[in-house]
């Protein structure tokens, strides 16, 4: 019999490191195809945010500096409107 997943107080450094990555994929594709609004918003935390950012990278297991290199290689393909 199948009982569902269990929740324990474990801590798996795996799970939350890809939890964090979501984080960060699903913000790249807001950036890169949402609305005008949260383009703006991506754009903004995507390069200008130096503290929270920086944490989430960390908790994804990414350098920030080599991601945001590599997101301002593509930035003048899907950087938002001027405001």
């Amino acid at each position: 019999m199948w009982r569902g997943p269990r929740v324990t107080g474990e801590h798996n450094p795996l799970a939350e490191s890809r939890l964090w990555q979501a984080v960060i994929v699903s913000t790249i594709q807001d950036w890169i195809s949402g609305p005008l609004r949260l383009r703006r918003q991506a754009e903004d935390y995507l390069f200008k945010d130096d503290r929270d950012f920086r944490v989430v990278c960390q908790s994804a297991g990414m350098n920030v500096d080599q991601l945001r290199a590599k997101l301002t290689r593509l930035r003048p393909q899907f950087a938002a409107p001027p405001k």
